[in-house]
């Protein structure tokens, strides 16, 4: 689990999130994964923690995010985004392997989307898997 910023989500606190220096780097990010996504160990002794069975991930993420931003007229601004993603095999159309199952997002200035495929889950043990 990560519970902090986009900014620090790099461990570099700069006031960016991967050299981008946009309105979001301070929104609270949460993100929680499978052990398949991210282990919390590190099996092979590269120094890095493991990613998946054999190296690949191969699971789920969730990412809440919420924040603050001024709209083109100067008003205030607030919004909520939900995103669960999960590893689906060969036919992904996230990175190639992987699918947002599910999206909500709540934004005060622009409306509210939200998507849902299947059932309610994580996609684990064969049931999002094409492959």
């Amino acid at each position: 689990m990560f519970n902090g910023t986009y900014d620090s989500s790099d461990r570099v606190l700069d006031g960016t999130y991967g050299g981008d220096t946009g309105d979001y780097v301070d929104d609270h990010l949460i993100m929680k994964w499978s052990d398949d996504w991210l282990s919390n160990t590190d099996g092979n002794g590269d120094g890095k923690l493991d990613r998946g069975p054999d190296g690949s991930s191969r699971g789920w993420l969730t990412n809440t995010v919420i924040g603050d931003y001024t709209d083109d007229e100067g008003n205030p601004q607030h919004y909520t985004d939900f995103v669960k993603i999960v590893w689906v095999g060969t036919e992904g159309s996230l990175w190639g392997t992987f699918d947002i199952i599910q999206e909500n997002y709540n934004d005060s200035g622009a409306g509210s989307v939200h998507s849902k495929l299947g059932t309610p889950g994580l996609g684990l043990n064969d049931h999002w898997t094409s492959n």
